[in-house]
């Protein structure tokens, strides 16, 4: 998502987010399908929800901070797994939106065959949540 998200760079300008240049133009986002947990990301992305990072006082964005996920964990009744699956979420995005801000930069999912790859990602994820539950 944040790949999507990130205004490539330029001539020195940002640009439109790749999303809306992707929907725009037709395009597939290409994303894997998540069903496994799909409820601790309509948490995190809903009006309501923690969002996917921070903004400092300076504009910067940074990771979700531990205190706002415990808070926000405690408020949705999430246990520690999940604390920690939405600050290594928030931390992938940011890595996300550095990567697209070049205009060269390639999607995280991105390789040779991008079904494949969404097949892959999705069965890595649904794997490592079912390991997780099955603590």
């Amino acid at each position: 998502m944040g790949w999507l998200h990130a205004r490539p760079k330029r001539d020195g300008k940002e640009g439109r987010p790749r999303i809306q240049a992707r929907r725009d133009a037709g395009a597939p986002l290409n994303l894997p399908q998540i069903t496994a947990r799909r409820d601790l990301l309509d948490a995190m992305m809903a009006e309501d929800g923690i969002g996917w990072c921070q903004i400092d006082g300076m504009g910067e964005r940074r990771p979700l901070p531990w205190a706002e996920i415990v808070a926000f964990a405690a408020h949705q009744g999430l246990d520690e797994w999940e604390r920690g699956t939405i600050r290594a979420l928030s931390l992938a995005y940011l890595d996300g939106l550095e990567i697209g801000a070049d205009p060269a930069g390639v999607a995280p999912c991105a390789g040779a065959d991008p079904a494949a790859d969404r097949r892959a990602l999705a069965a890595g994820i649904r794997g490592a949540l079912r390991a997780a539950y099955q603590m």
